[in-house]
């Protein structure tokens, strides 16, 4: 065995080659290297070992959207079903994000999760599909507060989505690019599509058709849909989406809802995590039928929380309400 040189080291020179070493990590996954797929080193396993929270976080509610306010605390905008059918808009706030207190539908574009700041740093918008014209329009502030609405369309279906836009979700992605993620062709193909505007979200152009690999599978619950994105603290972005699985016979006839996630270097490409993040039969305090619309955010204090939509069994039928679940860093 030859002699072993100790070097010394200065705790500057240290964090540069963590640095350097970070980025070029970063830059072989980003241009496709070998090695930076799902199960690598570069791969975390955080936030993806998700466990179901005691309890209900809203009651007679669906849709959630949720953030974190400049305040520290969790927000959580929902569709209240606490009448016979979908009825109105409502926000919570919570300390600790399990507890909420009452919703309102006082409007709090101040603490609002589903704005969006775009790539200037100034202008945020609110993007609102309007199904019956065919439209995605939008409103914009320069203060997060007060919106006024936009002149003119954002976006229309491409010929490929036969005129139906569901769930979408709009971010403010690499290089100037705003990206929306949507699901098109809602009776066919039912898959995850991606539009891009590179004016700062004021106008999109259809990229991609099968932004998941599964324009192939069959349409109905055989694809992945509902999507929603959060950024992660090393840049990259996770995509989740829920599925349903093959069949005719979905919720409430048979339960079904299972939350995969996608993890992407680009914001714009997509590789999926092995594993299921979370299904309707982790839940075991009462009889979940389904599982709709997940949306997950990192917390304040770490960890992460996702709250979805969960069709809960009941005595004669079923209710809505949302539950959350809870990863570690």
């Amino acid at each position: 065995m030859g002699m072993i040189h100790k070097v010394s080291v200065s705790a500057s020179d240290r964090s540069m080659l963590s640095l350097l070493a970070m980025a070029l990590v970063f830059l072989a996954c980003s241009i496709g290297q070998a090695g930076c797929g799902v199960g690598s080193s570069f791969e975390s396993a955080a936030g993806l070992d998700f466990t179901p929270d005691p309890g209900l976080r809203v009651d007679n509610a669906s849709n959630p959207h949720a953030g974190v306010g400049a305040d520290g605390k969790i927000y959580l905008v929902y569709e209240s079903r606490a009448g016979a059918g979908p009825g109105t808009t409502k926000m919570a706030s919570s300390v600790d994000g399990i507890v909420f207190g009452a919703g309102s539908q006082t409007a709090d574009a101040a603490n609002d999760p589903r704005k969006v700041l775009m790539p200037d740093g100034v202008t945020w918008r609110f993007y609102e599909y309007n199904s019956a014209a065919g439209e995605m329009r939008s409103r914009s502030s320069t203060d997060g507060v007060s919106f006024t609405t936009d002149q003119g369309v954002r976006y229309v279906p491409h010929d490929s989505d036969h005129g139906t836009i569901g769930v979408y979700d709009i971010y403010s992605g690499l290089d100037n690019n705003v990206v929306m993620l949507y699901i098109g062709d809602m009776g066919g193909v039912n898959n995850v599509r991606m539009a891009l505007s590179t004016d700062n979200g004021l106008t999109f152009t259809f990229q991609n058709g099968d932004v998941l690999g599964d324009k192939d599978a069959g349409g109905g619950g055989n694809t992945y849909v509902d999507p929603r994105s959060l950024l992660l603290p090393d840049g990259r972005r996770r995509l989740f989406t829920m599925t349903q699985g093959p069949g005719d016979a979905k919720p409430p006839i048979n339960p079904a809802g299972i939350i995969n996630s996608f993890i992407s270097s680009d914001h714009r490409t997509y590789e999926i995590e092995s594993g299921d993040r979370l299904k309707w039969s982790d839940f075991t305090e009462f009889s979940v039928l389904s599982l709709n619309d997940p949306v997950v955010i990192r917390l304040p204090e770490g960890g992460y929380r996702m709250y979805v939509a969960a069709m809960i069994e009941m005595p004669g039928g079923y209710k809505w309400a949302i539950v959350s679940a809870s990863a570690q860093e």
